[in-house]
């Protein structure tokens, strides 16, 4: 029975030790545990404020440089615009409908002959329409042809016409050749002209020179 006693003695001191360690150790933990989050969420909130501070600068810098940026954009392309509209050697500074004033000239002295107005119609990709006063429109057909840049301020342009007799028959082609030079202002130009005539054959019968002045058509 002694014995008996004695080991129900230290079970209990066992399991009386046991659970003073488990307190001692277990409790601290679960406290720390619970106290973790709460410490967490105090901490973000003491972030938050700073966090916000730090977005709505990033904000702030994010849009001056968008505006920046736009400036820029809109400067550069306004820059862009200017020096196309200013570039008359462009492929397109020869696009629209001019009035010309087109001298018919004698081919060794370059002594005017007359002179009369005409309207031309350079169309983007390159076709040519022409309107003179220098035929009677029942004896000539509008002028249709083709243009082109060449180099810097220069272009290059081929028209045709058929002729008709009074009677209304065709009997020639009038072929004109222009070499155009845009000057300092992209809305006047001048050219020179050589004119080929043709018979209803193809044979070149006559040739002749010209010049003109041209304003653009506004």
């Amino acid at each position: 029975m002694l014995s008996a006693a004695s080991e129900k003695l230290q079970i209990n001191f066992r399991r009386s030790l046991w659970s003073s360690m488990l307190a001692d150790v277990t409790m601290p933990s679960v406290i720390a545990a619970a106290a973790e989050p709460h410490q967490r969420y105090s901490k973000q909130e003491g972030e938050t404020p700073l966090t916000s501070r730090n977005l709505k600068r990033l904000a702030a810098s994010r849009g001056a440089a968008a505006l920046v940026l736009a400036g820029m954009l809109v400067l550069g392309s306004g820059l862009t615009a200017r020096a196309q509209s200013e570039d008359a050697g462009s492929h397109n500074g020869l696009e629209g409908t001019w009035r010309l004033q087109v001298t018919v000239r004698d081919c060794q002295t370059g002594e005017a002959k007359r002179t009369f107005p005409a309207l031309f119609t350079f169309a983007k990709g390159g076709t040519l329409t022409v309107t003179t006063a220098g035929q009677l429109p029942s004896l000539s057909t509008p002028g249709l042809g083709v243009w082109r840049h060449t180099d810097g301020h220069t272009y290059s342009a081929v028209s045709e016409a058929f002729v008709f007799s009074s009677a209304g028959a065709w009997t020639q082609t009038h072929r004109l050749t222009r070499v155009i030079e845009i000057g300092n202002d992209a809305d006047e130009f001048t050219d020179t002209v050589a004119l080929q005539i043709f018979d209803t054959s193809g044979n070149l019968i006559v040739t002749g020179c010209a010049t003109s002045v041209a304003s653009r058509f506004e």
